[in-house]
């Protein structure tokens, strides 16, 4: 990913995006979101011991809710 790649990402439309909530290894919850075309194109940089705590995260990030 280069520099031009982050700003196109950081202007785009994301309200298509596909949303993905799970644990990791360590059994805390994360998220990750996906554009139309399947790339990942954002993440949690931290698990987080509370799902509610996570989904307020991955709203802070354009998550739109349940």
């Amino acid at each position: 990913m280069n520099k031009s790649d982050c700003q196109k990402n950081a202007n785009r439309d994301g309200s298509k995006d596909r949303w993905e909530f799970y644990k990791d290894k360590k059994g805390e919850h994360r998220w990750r979101s996906f554009a139309t075309n399947g790339r990942q194109v954002g993440r949690a940089s931290e698990g987080y011991k509370a799902k509610k705590d996570c989904e307020h995260n991955a709203a802070t990030n354009g998550w739109p809710g349940k």
